[in-house]
């Protein structure tokens, strides 16, 4: 039975589903510090991937070629994070290699 709080309740959380919406289009972030303490602390594989410009595929080969460091896994696999302090020095270096390789491709 619907009653005045639980409509208040989904109104809500209507309105909040909407100014997130919103705010992923417009690109800017809400402000959450839980959250905002977890992105300074972990990076996603998906994270990764976009700022190498390689899929996320080649991030999970790299992992059990043991090129990066052991991720965390969450929801039985279907998320990977990485420590960014571990993670960090081995991304810069294979940025380092495929700048090169892709330098060499276009000359």
């Amino acid at each position: 039975k619907l009653n005045r709080n639980s409509l208040t309740a989904v109104a809500i959380t209507y309105r909040i589903a909407i100014y997130c919406i919103a705010c992923t289009v417009r690109g800017t972030k809400m402000s959450n510090p839980s959250q905002e303490e977890f992105d300074k602390k972990y990076i996603t594989s998906t994270e990764i991937a976009k700022s190498l410009n390689v899929s996320r595929a080649s991030v999970c080969n790299a992992v059990s070629r043991g090129l990066l460091p052991e991720p965390i896994t969450l929801n039985n696999g279907s998320m990977t994070i990485f420590v960014r302090e571990k993670v960090s020095s081995f991304v810069e270096a294979w940025r380092t290699v495929l700048d090169v390789k892709r330098a060499i491709k276009n000359d």
